[in-house]
């Protein structure tokens, strides 16, 4: 166990053994500050740095890990309630938190505590297209987000047969699960980009099986849930919120021909699918 050395505080430094430069490996900083007034506000540690600087950067605190070897769990930062971690962030950038609020004009470039889905798209669409998702919680709203290019995929003539790689089997986009997901409660499909050279009337279901293959018809075996039937051509920048959603213990995705016209390998066509859910 290392060594905890206290940080000298605007005292007089009348023990210097105790206010040092802790040794590497051997010790660590100890601050410890009861805030116990009747009346008014406190504060632990105030940390004030004035910038007044015309050139070069500047960076108010610095937490810089040298990480040669950990066998457990290496985080920057962990901010505790009562000994129990409620929001940290690990050396490799990820915040984890046990709820976040956002207020004001926010941008995140990527998810927040977000992990992709367990189980993502099937061989026969593996490696033809591309598909990602991503899985983020604010308190118990569970946002699921599906990203797909259909660029590769391959359409039929005859309306409600599965989109996928030529002939094959598994051709669907990943796995819902209620159990990472919550309940779902709302969804919608926005068209990032309208799809060309086939079948531009694409419509989205959830099956309960996970081995439909390309060309048969989504509804034929398994059960079946028609998300959406978009009953005409998908254009950039149409939103459209889904009719039913996938709320079966868990869910497979697939596309399928809307209106059976232009069978063909699509070369363009990009869809975000947004699913909001609630998990206890």
């Amino acid at each position: 166990m290392a060594q905890q050395r206290k940080i000298q505080c605007n005292i007089i430094d009348r023990y210097p053994d105790l206010y040092r430069t802790p040794l590497v490996g051997e010790e660590s900083y100890l601050a410890s500050v009861t805030l116990d007034a009747a009346t008014g506000a406190e504060i632990g540690f105030d940390i004030q740095v004035i910038t007044n600087k015309a050139a070069g950067n500047d960076t108010a605190l610095l937490i810089n890990q040298t990480d040669t070897v950990s066998g457990g769990t290496s985080l920057l930062l962990d901010c505790q309630t009562d000994a129990s971690s409620v929001a940290s962030i690990d050396n490799a950038g990820a915040i984890i938190s046990t709820a976040i609020a956002v207020s004001g004009a926010s941008t995140f470039a990527s998810g927040i505590d977000g992990a992709a889905m367990t189980t993502g798209e099937g061989t026969g669409w593996a490696g033809v297209t591309t598909v990602s998702s991503e899985i983020t919680k604010q308190g118990k709203i569970v946002t699921t987000h599906v990203f797909i290019d259909i660029a590769g995929l391959v359409v039929s003539t005859t309306v409600n047969d599965v989109i996928g790689d030529s002939a094959a089997n598994n051709s669907h986009g990943g796995q819902f699960q209620l159990s990472e997901s919550g309940q779902f409660i709302s969804g919608s499909i926005t068209c990032l980009e309208a799809p060309t050279a086939g079948d531009a009337d694409i419509d989205f279901n959830v099956n309960s099986l996970s081995t439909l293959a390309e060309s048969v018809d989504v509804g034929g075996s398994g059960t079946n849930v028609i998300l959406l039937a978009n009953t005409e051509s998908w254009t950039l920048g149409m939103v459209k919120a889904m009719a039913l959603l996938p709320n079966a213990t868990s869910d497979y995705l697939y596309l399928s021909a809307g209106a059976g016209s232009d069978p063909d390998t699509y070369t363009a066509g990009q869809f975000l699918i947004e699913l909001i859910g609630y998990k206890a």
